[in-house]
């Protein structure tokens, strides 16, 4: 089993079932895979003909990734890039919401509640926000960036994770195996463009591989997350 075998054989069953949500990613690692090992054949079967010196065999090689390969991974990242930010709109939108700026009242007494809170531990601020939380108490901790209440991201990502699962479970386990299924895609679109690095002649050099890039795309490079 190769290395584009190995992370195809990752996509879960259940993923690949999924025909609207999770199949299409599928779809989009297969195809930026498959360049990976396109390449591999196409080196190899210039170096068989003998028409070729080194150089002329890596020259010929950047030839075939600019013209075969870069336009596909292109296509590809623009159709993953666009699955991301869908995503992102999704957890968005199950995130806790924010409390209305305009009440002074509670806003004052959420001030309160962070001052009181950077007073205690992770342990204290865990027993207080994972069980039975007030929820003012959460409304505190959301407004604000962590460190003006205290919780450290770890801890407050667990109480958003346990709020958003008391409130809605099922899009809670949706966007969880969407991110999932994008981070094996990211994966394996890193692994793609390090061997297409590789094979033109690039290994270690970042800057002349975004240039080669450029140059052959009309001044846009293939990314990586």
């Amino acid at each position: 089993m190769n290395v584009s075998e190995a992370l195809m054989s990752r996509f879960k069953e259940e993923w690949r079932a999924d025909s609207h949500r999770l199949h299409p990613l599928h779809g989009l690692m297969g195809e930026a895979l498959a360049t990976a090992d396109l390449i591999a054949a196409k080196r190899e079967e210039f170096a068989r003909s003998g028409a070729f010196s080194e150089k002329g065999l890596t020259e010929a090689t950047r030839t075939f990734i600019a013209g075969e390969v870069l336009p596909t991974l292109k296509n590809v990242r623009g159709h993953l890039d666009g699955v991301i930010v869908a995503t992102a709109g999704k957890r968005a939108s199950i995130a806790p919401q924010k409390p209305d700026p305009d009440d002074l009242i509670a806003s004052g007494i959420r001030r309160e509640m962070r001052h009181h809170m950077r007073t205690l531990s992770q342990g204290d601020l865990a027993n207080l926000l994972l069980k039975d939380p007030d929820a003012m108490a959460l409304q505190a901790v959301f407004e604000v960036p962590g460190f003006l209440s205290g919780v450290d991201k770890d801890l407050r990502n667990q109480v958003e994770r346990a709020q958003i699962e008391a409130t809605d479970p099922k899009k809670l386990r949706e966007v969880e195996e969407q991110e999932e299924a994008i981070g094996l895609v990211e994966t394996a679109f890193s692994h793609v463009l390090r061997t297409v690095k590789t094979a033109a002649g690039f290994a270690g050099d970042r800057s002349g591989f975004d240039d080669f890039q450029a140059e052959a795309s009309g001044g846009t490079s293939v990314r990586t997350a």
